[in-house]
């Protein structure tokens, strides 16, 4: 909790120097893959972008689960859900359109086997590509990125993907 209030006054700081700040909602799809097997589940985001002078930005969401994914393991049924997850991102804009992120990431995934509910979370860095589309006569952006970070909690190897379509306003 700690860690979430000091981002957001690092955001309000940083929003008295900003050029531009939008606010924005998306749709992600995340893909967790471990061993050689993945599954995936979608979410919904909410994030706050604020963009500096000198092609930097930077960008706060929150994201939780709203379909969640089930498979039969033997005689189990094995259900991962979406919890809220928070990403702190810095933004390099390489030109109009595209950018490269750098990402700090707090995701969190509940797994039901059998009625017996668990959850698991990590925090770790990873990197984002994407492009930006400006809407013609408008400021509002529609971004598409994807994002790569490492979920190891519990000394697992796993990794999340994620492919987001995100509207900033």
């Amino acid at each position: 909790m700690k860690k979430l209030i000091l981002i957001l006054v690092a955001f309000g700081v940083a929003n008295i120097q900003a050029m531009e700040t939008k606010y924005g909602i998306g749709y992600s799809n995340k893909e967790i893959s471990s061993g050689g097997q993945s599954i995936d589940w979608d979410n919904i985001e909410l994030s706050y972008y604020v963009s500096f002078d000198n092609n930097f930005a930077a960008e706060f969401s929150l994201s939780t689960g709203i379909k969640d994914n089930s498979f039969v393991d033997g005689n189990d049924i094995v259900k991962y859900e979406g919890d809220t997850s928070y990403f702190l991102k810095g933004i390099y804009n390489i030109n109009d359109t595209f950018y490269i992120s750098g990402i700090y990431a707090d995701a969190k995934v509940k797994v039901t086997v059998s009625g017996v509910s668990a959850s698991a979370g990590d925090e770790d860095f990873g990197f984002g590509l994407g492009a930006n589309f400006q809407i013609p006569n408008s400021e509002n952006i529609i971004r598409v990125g994807f994002e790569s970070f490492d979920f190891s909690p519990a000394g697992t190897d796993t990794e999340i993907d994620k492919l987001t379509l995100t509207y900033l306003f």
